[in-house]
């Protein structure tokens, strides 16, 4: 049984306040403010059990709910229950602009369902409502998935757009984008006649739109080293017009749901969202249950012009191994639209070798068929920034108010026009996220940095200060700059020390740490303080988790900075026994000779 026909079920089976519970998350729907009556109350004893208000506090809607468990038709001797409903409302004090009456039976009946229509226009015609409408329980169930069909389709790019821009607000010149970004590409093909699978060369280009990201395959993977400009690549396709997207990242996903298969995939996706986070926790999982049921039935329609971007394979405990993207693949293929998934090269490379072996062991019971036996993909991965796009970042720079006036922004464009920048860089010259960091950097003190920990450190403390002085709300309460920033730094290293576990004497890092937690670590650090826990999944280096600043879970907002923050924290504790990655190993040595 599919998820509406359950909610029909339930819907039929369900009585007084328990069926007014059930329609709740339906009719939200429609009016987002909607809420149930307190019981016995002025409200319910005008046979009001549902309502929604503007923000001047007028009444929009009215809903009177009828459940009944007796028979499959409204009957005509159910008649008088809902007249007295509807005498109720006319003789209050209410008045609304639509008045809806929903009951629980089927509308075959059209008899009951004329008189039930000519009772309810009474209350337009005593001017108790603008408007009315009769709604049985298979009409409400047709209404409520047209509805959701309709806000996904709005509300989903818009969502997306919004978490690649929390990437952009992380960086003094996040709006700057480097349109043509240097790529070598290849094919992919693999199945049960293609084995081990085929990875071809294809040559070197620059890719700058979404159609050289979506060719004639069904899906592509985007890689690239840490900070080389993956997202960015994905902000871009989201600037462009007519572009209709859903941008999710696999270390949000909440994993609700242990189960395999495209549902479980797009439930993760919905959850990830957070379209319901404010509602119960019974009506969101409902929600989000239908939601992805809508979402199939939207990206199995090539018409609709999607195309799905997933991001953060490598931070994915459910698909960053090889057996994990067999699985993801499975759960992909019965979709039509278009597909791209990003991760690390340095993850897709570890596990390439390894998929081989797997494909070799995997069975006809595994390898999903619909999409025919053949696997097919573009593969694109993201070279270092060459001259040209080093001096189109930093021409993007100067021409933005921020960056007009600074002289040593200016100085920094020559070097670069020069092929002359500090040594000090080194290969990371070209990198995309070092060079946002050195742009920032000498506007901010108009010189160049000694070392990379500097500048990384710096930066840090350049975003917390942005922070100080705007008008956002602080983490907590503190009137001094310096030590707010210190501190905030120094939390976040704490924070960083304690999202590790260790497996076989050596460090894993893990990517996200609940927000008791951080609150548990913020009383330890600050105990005569008060954490802002909104305020500080929107104003450190992290966010939240889910879609929303009340999610339970936060993580780094790029990996990078949780490596630095963790060697920073290494550095204070001084008693490191651990085999540590290699990552943090580099910052440590080069943090403890500074």
């Amino acid at each position: 049984m599919g998820a509406w026909e359950e909610v029909g079920g339930e819907l039929a089976s369900s009585s007084d306040r328990d069926f007014e519970r059930k329609v709740l998350p339906l009719l939200r729907l429609f009016w987002p403010q909607l809420q149930q009556v307190v019981p016995l109350k002025e409200m319910d004893r005008a046979g009001i059990d549902l309502f929604a208000t503007d923000s001047d506090g007028k009444l929009l809607c009215v809903v009177q709910c009828k459940g009944f468990t007796k028979h499959q038709e409204f009957l005509m001797d159910q008649l008088p229950q809902a007249e007295k409903s509807v005498e109720s409302f006319i003789k209050s004090k209410y008045r609304c602009e639509e008045y809806l009456f929903i009951h629980n039976r089927d509308g075959k009946n059209r008899e009951v369902y004329k008189a039930l229509e000519s009772l309810c226009n009474r209350i337009v015609e005593e001017g108790s409502a603008n408007s009315i409408e009769v709604i049985d329980r298979q009409s409400l169930i047709k209404k409520c998935k047209s509805k959701l069909l309709s806000n996904l389709n709005l509300i989903l790019p818009t969502v997306s757009k919004k978490i690649l821009n929390r990437h952009r607000e992380y960086f003094l010149f996040g709006s700057v984008i480097v349109k043509k970004v240097p790529t070598k590409q290849y094919s992919w093909e693999f199945g049960y006649s293609q084995k081990p699978p085929a990875l071809i060369f294809s040559g070197v280009k620059s890719i700058d739109s979404m159609n050289q990201l979506m060719p004639t395959r069904k899906w592509t993977m985007l890689l690239g080293s840490f900070g080389s400009g993956k997202t960015t690549v994905a902000l871009s396709i989201s600037s462009q017009e007519r572009s209709k997207f859903l941008y999710v990242r696999c270390d949000e996903f909440i994993n609700s749901t242990t189960g395999m298969g495209t549902n479980a995939l797009l439930q993760n996706i919905i959850e990830s969202i957070g379209l319901f986070n404010e509602y119960d926790p019974e009506h969101s999982k409902l929600m989000n249950r239908l939601s992805a049921v809508t979402l199939r039935k939207i990206l199995c329609n090539p018409d609709q012009g999607y195309t799905l971007i997933i991001d953060a394979l490598d931070e994915s405990e459910r698909y960053n191994s090889s057996r994990g993207l067999v699985q993801l693949t499975n759960e992909l293929e019965e979709l039509r639209c278009g597909i791209v998934l990003v991760t690390r090269q340095e993850h897709f490379d570890a596990i390439y070798g390894d998929f081989e072996s797997v494909l070799d062991t995997v069975t006809r019971s595994e390898l999903s068929v619909k999409g025919g036996k053949k696997r097919k993909s573009a593969i694109f991965s993201i070279e270092s920034w060459q001259h040209e796009q080093q001096r189109e970042f930093f021409k993007g720079c100067i021409k933005s108010p921020l960056g007009e006036k600074s002289k040593a922004l200016r100085d920094l464009k020559k070097m670069a026009d020069n092929n002359t920048l500090p040594s000090v860089l080194g290969e990371l010259q070209y990198h995309p996220l070092f060079m946002h960091m050195l742009a920032e950097y000498v506007v901010e003190e108009e010189r160049m940095p000694n070392e990379m920990s500097q500048l990384i450190n710096t930066w840090l403390k350049f975003k917390i200060k942005r922070d100080f002085k705007s008008c956002r709300v602080l983490a907590w309460e503190e009137k001094s700059e310096t030590i707010y920033v210190n501190d905030m730094i120094e939390l976040t290293c704490i924070i960083a020390g304690r999202m590790v576990r260790t497996v076989d004497d050596t460090l894993i890092l893990t990517d996200q740490i609940s927000t008791e937690e951080v609150e548990n670590i913020f009383g330890e650090f600050r105990a005569t303080k008060k954490l802002d826990y909104a305020s500080f999944a929107s104003a450190s280096y992290m966010v939240p988790i889910g879609g929303g600043r009340d999610s339970r879970n936060l993580r780094f907002f790029h990996r990078v900075i949780q490596e630095f923050c963790l060697a920073k924290y290494l550095v204070k504790e001084r008693n490191t026994t651990v085999v540590l990655p290699e990552c943090i190993s580099m910052w440590l040595s080069e943090l403890q000779r500074v």
